[in-house]
């Protein structure tokens, strides 16, 4: 007796040792990180924190999110009062592109980007200025020709002007402007020092009307179609780049979204699996224990079945513990904190048929990789910057003509009728040009440009040669995923017959309750081994498909440009 406590004592602890490292690499393992974000076409259905409703009760904000999953699509099913959410990846995709609050911050980031377009295209739009002044001025001569101690003249005169100007996408500025001037002479005198003015005295009203025309045109700098297009330009590149920002946010947003789905699907069928070893285990100790009364059994093996049940009942705890981590994960990410329903995976990961033609793959990644797109929108913007730089290097020449038609009249508004007459007119031309002296900055900027050109160019090319090897690796990695998928789907269904006849031997005497518990973990080691081999499938597949940009019709989900 002795002997048997001993032999199972060391027993225990050989399996106690080998139980502790898995378990401290599930405690040490590290919650991975939330995935960033993006923004929905539809304004989002914001959820307020719930009470946790009890058994058999629920909250009218969780009848809200039922109503709300069932808009959706989702099936939500009542099971010993917990209400269970069957989601497909694809519905989980969709509500992440629509109910995500980072991409929905993302995506207002091309509302604004839009509003500077609108202001570019008013550049050109015509204003109109309006004047009016009122002045008086007497000047003093001190003249003593008119008999007075001092003698004042000036005059009092109103303007009203109205100004209308028309900048044009050439450089060239229109302008025409109608001024009313009413003037009347006025004089005073003084008698003698210290004497008071005899009073004002004011002549006849003048009134004069004038129209000019005048034209300004930029021969060298800032002239051209071309070059008064580029704030328009560069407003039309801040759009793409803020679009190209969110096809980038929504994108990982998917990847992180999938990759979770796909977690939580390897979570529940860990959990599943755990359940059966454990199912197994009690029935096994039953068996023992039935063996051991009536005495063909020693304690021994009752205590190693003992054993490997507490150990199946250890690991299905920490997988429980696991999907309910990965679920909070994915309310997280649907912005569904509040709700208190299991969620339920429809899909199940599988080694499905893809194309492996390298050069129409590498087309299509090098075609749908926001990544480059960005990096050639930047050119873009630096084609701009550049031809702005080259503007200042050219001659500052301007050339200004005007052309003034005046009238005469007593009354306001009676000089009109003299603008036939050309004794009156005015007209004239300036040219104006300016000569950098010394100029150095304009040289260094073009020169600036230059080599950000060049910088953006040398970017663009690795970013193509990472593209092409992180392809190259994902199809080999999908090769070796789905031959270790195979491989991996033999291996479960030998140890589950390898199983099945150890437990046969064991109950006719030919096997240890030892090796029957090797056998069951050989058994359960296999099927999680298969789920994961077939999760890596998954995993890398989703992978070529953000690559290629087929995700969108893979899930049939709405793609970047059609949610603006």
């Amino acid at each position: 007796m002795i002997r048997i406590r001993i032999v199972a004592l060391v027993a225990a602890l050989w399996l106690m040792s080998q139980a502790a490292p898995a378990l401290a690499q599930q405690q040490a393992q590290p919650a991975p990180a939330t995935p960033p974000a993006s923004a929905p076409a539809s304004p989002p259905l914001m959820m307020q924190p719930v009470q946790p409703a009890q058994p058999g009760e629920s909250s009218p904000q969780q009848e809200d999110i039922e109503t709300l999953l069932k808009s959706y699509g989702f099936q939500v099913k009542h099971e010993n009062g917990q209400r269970v959410v069957l989601v497909s990846l694809k519905q989980v995709l969709q509500l992440a592109l629509e109910r995500n609050l980072t991409l929905q911050s993302v995506r207002m980031g091309e509302t604004v980007a839009q509003s500077g377009v609108a202001a570019a295209q008013g550049r050109f739009s015509p204003t109109l200025t309006n004047a009016a002044s009122y002045q008086r001025n007497l000047v003093p001569t001190f003249s003593s020709s008119s008999g007075g101690f001092a003698t004042f003249g000036g005059t009092n005169y109103w303007t009203l002007s109205s100004t209308f100007s028309k900048p044009t996408d050439t450089g060239i500025e229109y302008s025409l402007k109608y001024q009313e001037t009413s003037e009347r002479p006025l004089a005073n005198t003084i008698a003698t020092a210290g004497a008071t003015p005899t009073g004002i005295v004011s002549g006849d009203t003048i009134d004069v009307s004038a129209l000019t025309g005048s034209v300004k045109i930029p021969i060298g700098q800032d002239y051209g179609r071309d070059f008064n297009a580029i704030p328009l330009h560069r407003a039309e590149a801040g759009v793409t780049g803020s679009r190209l920002t969110t096809s980038q946010n929504a994108l990982a947003l998917l990847q992180n979204t999938a990759s979770t789905y796909w977690d939580l699907v390897a979570a529940i069928e860990n959990r599943r699996v755990q359940e059966d070893a454990v199912k197994l285990s009690q029935q096994l100790l039953k068996d023992n224990q039935q063996r051991l009364q009536a005495g063909v059994l020693s304690p021994f093996d009752v205590q190693v079945t003992e054993t490997q049940l507490a150990r199946d009942q250890q690991s299905l705890v920490a997988a429980r513990a696991e999907v309910l981590r990965i679920e909070d994960l994915a309310r997280a990410i649907l912005d569904l904190q509040a709700i208190d329903f299991q969620v339920r995976p429809m899909d199940r990961p599988e080694v499905r048929g893809v194309d492996m033609n390298y050069p129409e793959l590498l087309q299509k990644v090098y075609a749908n990789s926001p990544d480059m797109k960005q990096l050639e929108n930047q050119l873009r913007l630096n084609g701009l910057d550049l031809e702005e730089a080259q503007n200042k290097d050219r001659t500052n020449l301007d050339l200004n003509l005007f052309y003034t038609a005046q009238g005469v009249g007593g009354t306001p508004f009676k000089g009109v009728s003299g603008f036939s007459q050309t004794g009156l007119d005015s007209y004239g031309a300036t040219l104006t040009w300016t000569v950098p002296l010394f100029d150095v900055q304009t040289p260094e900027t073009i020169r600036q440009r230059l080599l950000q050109r060049q910088q953006l160019q040398l970017q663009l090319n690795s970013k193509k040669s990472d593209l092409n090897v992180t392809l190259q690796s994902v199809l080999r990695q999908l090769r070796v995923a789905k031959e270790q998928a195979d491989t991996a789907s033999v291996a479960r269904k030998l140890a589950a017959e390898q199983l099945k006849n150890e437990i046969e031997r064991f109950r006719v005497g030919e096997s240890t309750s030892f090796q029957v518990a090797q056998s069951q973990q050989d058994a359960a080691s296999a099927q999680v081994q298969e789920i994961l081999a077939r999760l890596a499938f998954e995993r890398d597949y989703l992978q070529l498909l953000a690559l290629t940009g087929d995700i969108y019709q893979q899930y049939d989900l709405p793609p970047p440009d059609s949610t603006q």
